[in-house]
């Protein structure tokens, strides 16, 4: 049996579980939409947030996922939660940003505000930590990158603007070294942060992309990453050479996600219209399955993400209204 045959039947016989939020003060079931995902490093917890204001906590079990925790209303003032970045240094600590100043610190054990970090920069929209969680980057609406020092309580380090908005971001594996960055002119930016000097360095700029970089995917083992592109090309690039690979360009449709398997075998592909998520095999670039009732809500866009210790997916489902889980609980893969 080949090995697209076999990944296309691990897939097909994993049966989803879906996952109802209940609706908070005003909305029903089908009334808010998942905005993001995330999970952390242990994959023992999922958060989200929804168009509600709230931010949910589901904890994950060998065979179930459970014992939701809500916080309703997370940045006050009716602001949205737009990022949602776990700190690596915790099991399950986790950062928020609303398009406000702030940038809130909770407990996912119990849903519990730790800290609120007040910041010289408005309209925050995204949020990242480095891999070793020494630095806190955040982008605002104004094409600027703000960076923090986590174990000095988020003391502000440095801060760059660019010539263009930059709507995604990800940090190499190797600590606090490098990081890359999409911007709306379709150009891929890689910097080298030097820590001690509070200096960045801009080492390449990547070519290629004829429209804004949408998305950015790192493979967990470090030896590649992708690009997605509102042109609805999705470039794979690798990191030694920083030389493009392949490109997957089959789905006419602005690219909404990109999310890379643990081992990097498998690229998840959402899109921003009517499009259902793909998984795509890495080395083929071939679909391998196509995710039903996966195309993106009417506020939000559709998500895909792997759980970073076991080959196991969850998406935004039923137009951006539903937390849908691929949890493979009786078969080992890979």
């Amino acid at each position: 049996m080949s090995n697209a045959i076999q990944n296309r039947s691990f897939f097909q016989n994993i049966k989803p579980q879906q996952i109802i939020d209940k609706p908070v003060y005003g909305h029903t079931t089908s009334s808010s939409e998942i905005i993001t995902i995330q999970i952390n490093q242990t994959g023992s917890t999922i958060v989200l947030s929804r168009t509600d204001k709230s931010i949910r906590i589901w904890k994950t079990y060998p065979d179930r996922i459970g014992d939701t925790i809500t916080i309703e209303n997370a940045h006050g003032n009716n602001k949205t939660i737009e990022s949602i970045a776990f700190n690596p240094k915790f099991d399950c600590q986790f950062a928020t940003v609303a398009k406000d100043e702030y940038i809130k610190i909770w407990k996912g054990q119990n849903g519990q505000l730790e800290n609120s970090i007040k910041t010289n920069s408005n309209g925050l929209k995204l949020i990242k930590y480095s891999n070793d969680g020494e630095i806190c980057s955040c982008i605002d609406n104004e094409k600027q990158i703000s960076f923090f020092n986590v174990s000095k309580n988020y003391k502000f380090i440095h801060k760059i603007q660019l010539e263009d908005y930059v709507y995604d971001l990800r940090w190499f594996n190797l600590n606090h070294d490098y990081f890359i960055c999409g911007l709306h002119n379709g150009i891929i930016k890689l910097f080298k942060f030097e820590f001690e000097l509070d200096k960045l360095i801009l080492k390449k700029e990547l070519l290629g992309h004829k429209s804004s970089i949408t998305s950015i995917a790192i493979n967990p083992r470090g030896s590649y990453f992708c690009c997605g592109s509102q042109e609805g090309s999705v470039s794979i690039w690798n990191t030694q050479e920083f030389l493009n690979l392949k490109n997957i360009s089959d789905v006419d449709q602005s690219i909404a996600n990109l999310d890379i398997s643990r081992d990097g075998t498998y690229i998840g592909i959402s899109y921003d219209k009517s499009s259902n998520i793909k998984l795509y095999d890495y080395q083929s670039s071939e679909v391998i399955f196509e995710i039903p009732n996966t195309s993106s809500g009417n506020m939000t866009y559709s998500i895909v993400k792997w759980f970073p210790n076991k080959t196991s997916l969850c998406y935004s489902s039923n137009h951006g209204t539903t937390l849908t889980v691929m949890l493979k609980t009786t078969v080992n893969h890979r």
